[in-house]
């Protein structure tokens, strides 16, 4: 579910969580390291397992997100936070 940073920032505080650093993940660190290697994987699935329904959803699942990704990448991105237990 997408939700605003000050959304998750209270999630994670109601959770007993406090964000010691957060950071936005590059557009690049998933389209080069993520979305591309993905795809070039599916590429070699499908011929092994092209046949197999359980594997095209999944794959359709992946090839969708990537999708989303880049046409709206300008509307929302990935936030990496990194937390430790409040005291």
């Amino acid at each position: 579910m997408i939700v605003s940073r000050e959304e998750r920032a209270a999630t994670i505080d109601e959770s007993g969580y406090v964000i010691e650093e957060q950071f936005i993940v590059p557009e690049d660190a998933w389209l080069k390291n993520y979305y591309e290697p993905i795809a070039e994987r599916l590429k070699i699935l499908d011929a092994q397992y092209g046949d197999d329904e359980v594997y095209n959803k999944a794959a359709t699942a992946e090839r969708e997100e990537a999708y989303l990704y880049r046409k709206y990448k300008d509307y929302y991105g990935y936030v990496f936070y990194v937390c430790r237990l409040s005291t």
